[in-house]
């Protein structure tokens, strides 16, 4: 699979790793990861995810190109899924520890809007059941503040859907079709 300029690709094949087992859970959307390979992709150091064919999970990119929340998803709808979800507490912390162990320290906007009623994933009309706001988040300052992004510390806040981040987005082997709007 071929990444698009300037992302990174977590989803690899390796041949040599020093691997952390995780339990198979069918219940959760991201369940064999091995840790240890390095790469370096454009001056950048990350470390990568390897997915098994028994396994359904996403892959996460990072888009090293600032747009604001809707160009950000637009480019993902348009070339892979959506942007970034978390499923549960250990898919976010396993996206979160493979960032920051390759050296990322950067905010990267994820598929979370307020649609004036409730925050939601922008991949599916449910609510959400899994949060990590940072403390006095979301603040929606001065009543503005309509999308996520996720800082490499791990935490949530909310921001103004027009300013420019990068954008971590994921792809899944059999992509749904995406209707909601923010």
């Amino acid at each position: 699979m071929n990444c698009p300029e300037k992302a990174v690709l977590f989803y690899i094949r390796v041949v040599t790793v020093t691997a952390m087992w995780r339990s198979h859970d069918q219940m959760l959307t991201f369940c064999c990861i091995w840790w240890g390979l390095i790469l370096e992709a454009e001056s950048r150091t990350v470390v990568g995810f390897v997915r098994f064919p028994w396994c359904t999970s996403h892959r996460y990119y990072i888009i090293d190109e600032f747009k604001n929340w809707t160009e950000a998803q637009d480019y993902c709808r348009k070339n892979y899924n959506d942007l970034a979800t978390f499923d549960n507490e250990e898919e976010h912390d396993q996206v979160v520890q493979t960032l920051t162990s390759g050296g990322y320290t950067g905010s990267v906007w994820i598929g979370l809007y307020d649609d004036r009623y409730s925050w939601r994933w922008s991949n599916s009309k449910k609510n959400m059941t899994y949060t990590n706001w940072a403390g006095n988040e979301p603040s929606n300052y001065q009543s503005k503040e309509a999308c996520a992004w996720l800082y490499f510390t791990g935490f949530w806040y909310d921001d103004q859907c027009g300013n420019p981040l990068s954008v971590l987005y994921s792809n899944t082997e059999n992509k749904p079709t995406v209707t909601t709007e923010p």
